[in-house]
């Protein structure tokens, strides 16, 4: 079967056509995966370059939280430096409430003496022979004092370096506050050392002689308030 000059040109054609695809596609293709490839690398450099980035950043941040830190300890150990010199502080200035063993001191008018002598020598008795006075207190009080007292209080009124005893009429004026008798004497302390101190000291014995009713006790535990008056300008040296 002989073919017609048409088909002949119709598969040249084709020929040609075919050629030409051949030629286009290998040329294309590996230009469109290349593109892709250097899209790639390019994308992945940058994602590294962003990681070192922030490794970075991040042991920059490390090392300042790892100074704050220190820093903030070195906060925390002073402030507990200053609370503790805070509290001592309170402590000297008897601001501070205190408990521990200590001893009670105890003691009262001589009223049955009082009574006696009005009875029996009315033209001679003195009411202020047979009271309490504040110079009796102040006494008692250094000597606690000196044998070691931590804290000292008067009828509940704490005793600090500037406190004031003193007579007004018929009470004693303690922190200026107005205090009557019986009094008690409240001192944190060594029990045994401020009994003795006490007990051979010279008000001690005056007032033993002189019948006013007074008594030392050990104490285990001891409360001693806080001094809660404000600062009075006086000076605690007994009147004569």
């Amino acid at each position: 079967m002989r073919l017609s000059s048409w088909h002949a040109y119709l598969a040249a054609a084709c020929l040609i056509f075919g050629l030409a695809l051949i030629q286009a596609f290998p040329q294309r293709t590996p230009a469109v995966t290349n593109v892709k490839n250097e899209t790639l690398v390019r994308t992945v450099k940058e994602l590294e370059t962003d990681i070192q980035s922030l490794e970075g950043e991040l042991s920059s941040l490390r090392a300042e939280i790892d100074l704050l830190q220190k820093q903030d300890s070195g906060g925390r150990d002073l402030a507990k430096s200053l609370k503790i010199d805070l509290q001592t502080q309170q402590v000297n200035a008897g601001l501070m409430e205190m408990t521990g063993a200590g001893i009670v001191i105890s003691l009262d008018d001589n009223s049955a003496g009082a009574q006696a002598a009005k009875k029996d020598n009315p033209q001679d008795y003195r009411p202020n022979d047979y009271i309490i006075h504040d110079k009796n207190l102040l006494y008692l009080v250094n000597e606690l004092r000196a044998a070691g007292a931590k804290a000292v209080a008067v009828n509940d009124e704490r005793i600090v370096l500037s406190s004031d005893i003193r007579c007004v009429g018929t009470v004693i004026m303690i922190n200026s506050t107005r205090k009557a008798p019986p009094f008690k004497i409240s001192a944190l302390g060594n029990p045994s050392r401020l009994k003795k101190a006490v007990e051979n000291g010279r008000e001690y014995k005056y007032l033993k002689e002189n019948n006013y009713p007074i008594k030392v006790n050990t104490a285990d535990k001891l409360s001693v308030p806080a001094y809660g008056g404000t600062l009075p300008t006086g000076s605690m040296t007994p009147e004569t």
